[in-house]
């Protein structure tokens, strides 16, 4: 039997026993990718017809993300935080959840927030950027140190980004990746990752203008590295 055979058969004879809990310990670690795809929906659908608890282990952020219904986020023991997929992935509870989930990872920016004219605004290496639509932009004061989280597909270039805020980036590496593209930009001492569509290409050295969507943007405290 092949590697996804011997899994196959694996799984079977654990789901053929009537327990109310089956614990999966890293089933899909040894096999190829492909494999691992097909396995990952055998397994969704196993778990929608049986409709049994489930508690599967693994390291690999895509099954966590497509399988479970709740995540638990461990770090040195301790759970980082107890959600559903798309809070974990969309409001991570701290830095350490924001940076594990995601690839390429959350972009951080380190800076303060500032007061201008009675508006918030977020700092780092002398740019602003405004913080209008954040969810919890009403809380925010000045003179905090604080990081801002943006993922990749949050940030917009040139066409997409808008007629908002838009600031300059230099295009430093293109990876294409078949549906999207992915750009590593230079921008106020930053290096950031930036998803956009497949069909786009920038040159390295390119200028683009960018805006950031800071309705679905994270802040947390610099010292604390909890979520503001």
């Amino acid at each position: 039997l092949s590697g996804g055979q011997r899994q196959r058969v694996a799984i079977g004879r654990a789901l053929v026993r009537d327990v109310d809990v089956f614990l999966f310990d890293e089933p899909l670690s040894n096999l190829d990718a492909k494999l691992r795809s097909e396995l990952r929906v055998e397994i969704k659908r196993l778990h929608q017809n049986l409709k049994n608890t489930m508690i599967y282990v693994t390291h690999d952020q895509i099954e966590a993300l497509t399988l479970a219904d709740r995540i638990a986020i461990m770090k040195s023991g301790e759970i980082q935080q107890l959600a559903d997929p798309n809070t974990i992935y969309n409001q991570p509870r701290n830095l350490f959840v924001a940076g594990f989930i995601g690839s390429p990872s959350m972009n951080f920016l380190h800076g303060d927030l500032v007061n201008e004219g009675g508006e918030i605004f977020f700092r780092t290496h002398d740019v602003l950027f405004s913080l209008k639509g954040y969810r919890s932009q009403e809380t925010l004061t000045g003179g905090r140190k604080v990081v801002l989280g943006v993922r990749p597909e949050h940030i917009k270039v040139d066409e997409e980004a808008g007629i908002g805020e838009l600031h300059e980036a230099i295009v430093d590496i293109e990876e294409p990746m078949g549906a999207d593209n992915l750009l590593w930009l230079k921008h106020a001492g930053h290096t950031m990752s930036v998803r956009i569509g497949g069909t786009r290409r920038y040159a390295p050295g390119a200028k683009v203008r960018l805006g950031f969507d800071m309705e679905v943007a994270s802040l947390f405290d610099a010292q604390t590295e909890e979520r503001i």
